[in-house]
């Protein structure tokens, strides 16, 4: 997740697509109970990780970060070497 983007925020934008995957893996559950009684095979359900991108590097926006909910930051620029 880019924390600097023209018109949604990475932390903002973190947090709505959190919000939506909680939603997501609560109807997959209830899918799955009744899949279960059904004898059918079970939906997987993966936990969603995302991983801030950026170049403010104080600790005040690391912080933030993780406040939204994020697991990891990487500073930029990214050397893959």
């Amino acid at each position: 997740m880019d924390i600097n983007m023209p018109i949604m925020d990475g932390y903002t934008a973190t947090r709505h697509i959190l919000e939506f995957q909680e939603q997501y893996e609560a109807a997959l559950e209830e899918e799955n109970i009744e899949r279960k009684a059904m004898g059918q095979t079970l939906i997987n359900i993966l936990p969603l990780k995302v991983v801030a991108i950026t170049s403010y590097t104080n600790q005040a926006n690391i912080d933030e970060c993780f406040n939204a909910g994020m697991i990891e930051v990487i500073h930029k620029p990214v050397s893959f070497t």
